[in-house]
């Protein structure tokens, strides 16, 4: 992807962030601290105060972007329930999902299919690593442990 092509992509993202946050325009904008200015910038081609800048972009892959952008909405819809006092204790815990390789936007049924795929590689009965089940049901179990 080229660098204007996601620049373009990233002012997007940050118009619809300004839009979750302020429910399209019944806040005001000025105040708020917005999360895109902790992940992205287009000021920079190697800005190192962002976590994601255009030449790590650039880098990636689609899929990888991808990903980058899930998490940094997943971000933006936790703070904005923060802000408007919803609880998010419903949402799955993002390092889990990553160990089992899912995106933000898992659901459930994601999270018990890539767990049985998992536990049927790695089971010591089929001659996988305990210590890797073991680990693999401990993340499963936290995961699901709020439902």
């Amino acid at each position: 992807m080229l660098n204007n092509e996601i620049k373009k992509k990233l002012r997007t993202l940050k118009q619809q962030e300004i839009g979750i946050r302020t429910n399209y325009g019944d806040i005001e904008a000025g105040g708020i601290r917005l999360i895109w200015d902790q992940y992205f910038s287009t000021k920079s081609i190697d800005d190192q105060t962002v976590k994601y800048s255009l030449k790590k972009l650039s880098e990636m892959n689609h899929d990888d972007r991808k990903e980058v952008f899930d998490a940094f909405f997943c971000s933006v819809f936790i703070q904005h329930y923060k802000e408007n006092g919803i609880p998010v204790t419903d949402m799955f815990d993002m390092g889990l999902l990553s160990y089992f390789g899912l995106p933000a936007t898992a659901t459930m049924e994601d999270i018990k299919s890539r767990f049985r795929h998992l536990a049927k590689i790695n089971h010591p009965d089929k001659g996988g690593n305990s210590d890797v089940f073991i680990e693999i049901l401990d993340a499963y179990e936290q995961l699901t442990s709020k439902f």
